[in-house]
C-alpha cells in the first residue's frame, strides 16, 4: 500500500492510501483530520493491516520544523526525518509543482484508471466532486487556482500520491522492498 500525504494542523491533514493490483490501480482508503501531529496520522496507518510501499509526502516534507533539532549545534530536523525516526520507510518527498494546472491535469489523466473503494473512501469521493477554482467576482472570470477549502486538502493529498506514483516509476512495475511494521504504542 502506498500513501499520499497533505498536510495539515489548523487545516485539514489528508492521507490517500493505494494500491496496484496487475495492471489496476486502487484507491482503498482514506484517512484525514485536523489538530493532531503528523505521528498521530503514522500510528494510525500502522494500526492498519497493510504491508506499506512508498509514502509521498507533499513538498513541505522537506521543510524544518522548529524545537526538533537534538543539540544547539544542529539544525532544526526535516518533517521526513522525523517520520523515517518513527519507523516509516520509503519516503519519497514530491516538488511543490510550478504550475498547479499540468499537475491537476496529471491527476485527471489518472483518475479514470483507478477504482475507488466507495466505502473506505467515501469522505476523498466528496472532496474531489467539490474541488474547484474561486469565482473572480472583479473580472468574471475563474481564478488561476483552486479554492483553498477542506477539498483543496484531499484534492492535493491524491496530487502527492499521483504525482509521486509517476515521478517515482511506481506505475512502471519498479516496487519498492516490502516493509513490515509491527506498531509502536
Amino acid at each position: 500500500v502506498n500513501t499520499g500525504w497533505d498536510f495539515g494542523l489548523s487545516d485539514h491533514m489528508t492521507i490517500w492510501l493505494h494500491q496496484r493490483i496487475n495492471f489496476q490501480e486502487r484507491l482503498i482508503g482514506y484517512i484525514y483530520g485536523a489538530d493532531e501531529d503528523v505521528f498521530y496520522y503514522w500510528k494510525e496507518l500502522q494500526k492498519l493491516d497493510h504491508v506499506y510501499g512508498y509514502h509521498f509526502l507533499p513538498h513541505d516534507g522537506e521543510t524544518r520544523r522548529i524545537g526538533t533539532a537534538r543539540s544547539p549545534d544542529e539544525k532544526p530536523r526535516k518533517l521526513k526525518e522525523l517520520l523515517a525516526d518513527a519507523g516509516m520507510k520509503n519516503i519519497k518527498v514530491v516538488p511543490r509543482t510550478p504550475d498547479k494546472y499540468t499537475a491537476i491535469q496529471e491527476v485527471r489523466r489518472w483518475l479514470p484508471t483507478a477504482f475507488i473503494n466507495p466505502i473506505e473512501c467515501k469522505q476523498c469521493i466528496k472532496c474531489l466532486e467539490n474541488f474547484k477554482r474561486d469565482w473572480d467576482e472583479n473580472n468574471g472570470k475563474f481564478k488561476d487556482h483552486p479554492k483553498h477549502d477542506w477539498a483543496q486538502h484531499g484534492y492535493d493529498g491524491l496530487e502527492s500520491l499521483v504525482r509521486g506514483l509517476n515521478a517515482h516509476g511506481v506505475l512502471s512495475d519498479v516496487k519498492p522492498e516490502p516493509v513490515y511494521y509491527t506498531p509502536t504504542y
